[in-house]
C-alpha cells in the first residue's frame, strides 16, 4: 500500500509521531471491508450509495480549524483526485501547513501530523 510507504519513511523524521499519522485516499484504493463498514455506518442500501455519499464528505471550511503541523503529501498525477486539491487544503490550513508534491506520483495520500513536542 502506497500509504504506508509514506508512513514508514514520515517516521524516520524528527518529532513525527507515527500513531498521530492518517493517511486518505479515493473510494477505489478502499479495501472492501473498509468500503463495506462505510456502508453500514453510512446507513447506505448498497455500495454505489455509499459511494455517491462519500463523494459527498468534503473539507469546506473545515482547513482552517486544523491547529496541528499539517503536511499534505499528493502524488501530481492523481487520476481520482486533482492534485490542486491537496493544494487548497494547505492554503485553507494556513499556518504551520506544507504540500509535499510528488511530480511523478499517482496515489492521492494526505498525511497530517503532530509532532512530539507540540
Amino acid at each position: 500500500m502506497p500509504g504506508a510507504a509514506i508512513i514508514d519513511r514520515l517516521s524516520t523524521e524528527e518529532g513525527i509521531d507515527p500513531d498521530r499519522v492518517g493517511v486518505w485516499g479515493g473510494w477505489e484504493s478502499l479495501p472492501s471491508l473498509t468500503r463495506e463498514a462505510f456502508r453500514v455506518r453510512s446507513k447506505s442500501a448498497d455500495l454505489e450509495t455509499a459511494r455517491r455519499r462519500a463523494e459527498e464528505l468534503t473539507m469546506a471550511g473545515r482547513a482552517r480549524l486544523i491547529k496541528c503541523p499539517l503536511l499534505a503529501v499528493m502524488g501530481k498525477l492523481d487520476r481520482l483526485i486533482p492534485w490542486q486539491d491537496a493544494q487548497r487544503l494547505v492554503e485553507e490550513a494556513g499556518g504551520n501547513a506544507r504540500l509535499l508534491l510528488l511530480e511523478q506520483g499517482n496515489t492521492a495520500v494526505q498525511t497530517w501530523r503532530r509532532t512530539t513536542g507540540s
